[in-house]
């Protein structure tokens, strides 16, 4: 089965780094065993922990959801409702509903406790690959592969509004940090920006040559970052859509772009195989990841901004030092493609997934 597109919505809290710093070091070498998730039978699209770090939620293409201890690794619950394989799954904002979306054009609304569907969102034109909540939790976000975004009211599961404007596919999506703007990146080389409650498109971001593949906003909201097919990332002013900085240096399409904690950081994977810290202020490239040997499809920044975790299509998930750059450590043992990488929120644990059945749940030693 091909890898379908897939989003994801990220943040965190705020932290200082200090440029120059010694490289850090994550104790045990070699590191310890990663706890395995066996239960699903097909390969796994999404991979996240709860708010508060205690469960865990995957999606699969065997058409279930599951919630796992996060401790243990004890599966809890499995979420069985869809018609097909799921794309896409996240906790609400309060960890008490899980959403998902999958092939047979729906998403499904899910209470964490009980595992007890709580509705559906029908009325999609093709497979839902993204779904989000507001950080309020008070909407719904689903995108199907159309040119728009569907917004919805989770306690009723009416639809609130459509968003259309892009002339082509929309691949990456985001709300701002205050919920009051969301963000898409399409394949029709722009990116947006829409108004939440006035349910309209406030600015676009055009200039890049190829198609937006992801989308981030910065911490405090003030800064949007984009990828590319055209091998650029851009930085724009997130209130007057004015392009600030385009970040030149990878060789193939970025696929995933991070804002660091304090938002002085944008890291950026690569097609190239490679991915690479930029300083948001200079546009300046501090440092080049390098190790892997496929593409880099997911990325994500240790919620204190020390670490960087990649994951990539070579089987493996890495981890780096921020500052320097430098290889911490090689996490082998999928049996797929890697594309899924989170920290707990305690930055303790990592979990990977990818193109086979079982998520790894992998300690992280002292910094």
């Amino acid at each position: 089965m091909s890898l379908p597109r897939l989003a994801a919505i990220a943040g965190g809290a705020a932290a200082a780094i200090a440029w120059g710093a010694a490289p850090r070091s994550l104790g045990d070498d070699p590191p310890p065993p990663a706890l395995v998730l066996s239960g699903h039978t097909a390969w796994v699209t999404s991979a996240s922990f709860s708010p508060d770090g205690k469960t865990i939620l995957t999606a699969s293409a065997d058409g279930t959801a599951r919630l796992w201890d996060a401790a243990s690794g004890k599966s809890l619950r499995t979420l069985s409702g869809h018609a097909g394989p799921l794309f896409a799954g996240v906790f609400s904002p309060d960890g008490s509903l899980v959403l998902t979306g999958g092939a047979d054009k729906t998403a499904r609304l899910w209470e964490t406790a009980s595992g007890k569907e709580r509705g559906a969102f029908p009325g999609h034109s093709g497979s839902v690959v993204f779904v989000g909540f507001s950080p309020d939790g008070k909407i719904a976000l689903t995108q199907c592969g159309d040119h728009g975004a569907t917004f919805w009211d989770p306690a009723n599961g009416q639809e609130l509004h459509y968003f259309v404007g892009h002339s082509d596919v929309v691949l990456g999506l985001a709300f701002s940090p205050d919920g009051t703007r969301l963000l898409t990146g399409s394949q029709d080389l722009t990116a947006r920006l829409w108004d939440v409650a006035a349910r309209k498109e406030t600015r676009v971001l055009a200039g890049h040559a190829e198609f937006v593949s992801c989308v981030a906003f910065s911490p405090a909201g003030r800064l949007v970052a984009t990828g590319s097919g055209d091998a650029t990332a851009r930085l724009w002013d997130a209130e007057g859509g004015r392009a600030l900085r385009t970040l030149e240096g990878h060789n193939g399409t970025i696929r995933c772009v991070g804002f660091s904690p304090d938002g002085k950081r944008l890291a950026t994977g690569s097609n190239d195989g490679t991915a690479r810290v930029w300083d948001v202020e200079s546009g300046r490239a501090v440092a080049t990841l390098a190790g892997h040997r496929d593409w880099v499809g997911g990325l994500a920044f240790s919620p204190d901004g020390w670490t960087i975790a990649t994951a990539s299509w070579d089987r493996t998930a890495r981890l780096w030092d921020a500052t320097s750059g430098a290889n911490l450590r090689t996490l082998e043992g999928h049996a797929g493609g890697v594309y899924r990488v989170a920290f707990a929120p305690d930055g303790k644990r990592l979990l990977t997934a990818g193109a086979d059945p079982e998520p790894r749940l992998w300690p992280i030693g002292p910094g």
